[in-house]
């Protein structure tokens, strides 16, 4: 499965198509043209320096996990193929996506300040990758062998709305979509308020569990960090010793980093469990230092 996402980049026009298979492989593909797509396999990401987005105020800054970027990004196009049947061209006007397996390629603005104390390398945030990686191969792949059929195994529906508290994007692990729709929707802007909600059953970290019982935790997709009710984001930050919550981001020391424990989601007979590597967004100086030189960059020794 395929997922095709053309990104404006502030006010240039040029575009750069993300091409996202199942096997992780991404590709950043220049192209000037939105309409047509050339669903090719990458190993890697497109390498290089751009002059003209050298002197952006905000460059695109994305690291070999898919995790942080930063930059004024619009969506205007979000397309879903398989590999084997023709692309999906026909353009829906619709906010829902469901499928086998889904790799989230929407990147959004992340508000982070590079220029983090001494000693200190990233972010607690979430990682849209994992919803792929884990549910879409780990949970997909238990489901089969439990099953021995192939069934949906989450729903993902965007609502936007210019109030926060109803511009919600909903995404329930495993649960069992219908009425499934695979094709494009338009003009979906990640810089106006919206959140991605999770419905889950109870929540471990490490081996202590922080809650049991229905609840719904929201990440806001502006920040990609971890909101939700009072006792859960208590719960979260008890746990992790060490860090200091600045300007409404947890930063992480880089001493302690690897002594976080992962973090568990149940929904069901189904799991979601991220380590310190998918729910720590690294911000290092070398990369503040990088920005500011080149305009955009990739580099695959980040983690």
């Amino acid at each position: 499965m395929y997922v095709s996402t053309a990104v404006h980049l502030g006010s240039y026009k040029q575009v750069f198509q993300v091409l996202l298979d199942t096997n992780s492989d991404i590709s950043w593909v220049p192209s000037t043209e939105t309409t047509e797509r050339t669903l090719q396999r990458k190993t890697q990401y497109k390498k290089g320096t751009s002059k003209e987005y050298s002197a952006h105020p905000q460059p695109l800054l994305i690291d070999d996990d898919f995790q942080s970027v930063s930059g004024d990004i619009a969506f205007d196009r979000f397309q879903v193929s398989e590999l084997i049947d023709r692309p999906l061209t026909k353009p829906f006007q619709i906010a829902g996506v469901c499928m086998n397996e889904f790799k989230f390629g929407i990147v959004t603005k992340t508000k982070v300040d590079p220029k983090l104390p001494n000693g200190v390398d990233g972010v607690l945030g979430l990682s849209r990758k994992v919803t792929y990686d884990q549910f879409g191969r780990t949970l997909l792949e238990s489901m089969y062998a439990e099953l021995g059929i192939k069934e949906e195994i989450f729903a993902l529906t965007l609502c936007p709305n210019d109030n926060p508290e109803l511009a919600t994007g909903h995404m329930t692990f495993g649960g069992l979509c219908r009425d499934c729709h695979k094709a494009e929707f338009s003009d979906f802007r990640a810089t106006t308020p919206e959140r991605w909600c999770i419905n889950f059953e109870s929540l471990r970290l490490g081996i202590k569990m922080l809650h049991r019982g229905s609840m719904t935790a929201c990440m806001d997709i502006r920040h990609a960090f971890i909101r939700g009710p009072n006792q859960l984001t208590d719960a979260i930050n008890q746990q992790l010793l060490g860090g200091q919550y600045v300007n409404g981001v947890y930063q992480v020391p880089c001493s302690k980093r690897d002594s976080y424990p992962p973090v568990t989601f149940v929904a069901g007979r189904y799991r979601l469990t991220l380590t310190w590597k998918q729910y720590i967004i690294m911000v290092s100086a070398k990369i503040a230092k990088t920005v500011e030189s080149s305009g955009w960059h990739y580099d695959s020794k980040q983690l």
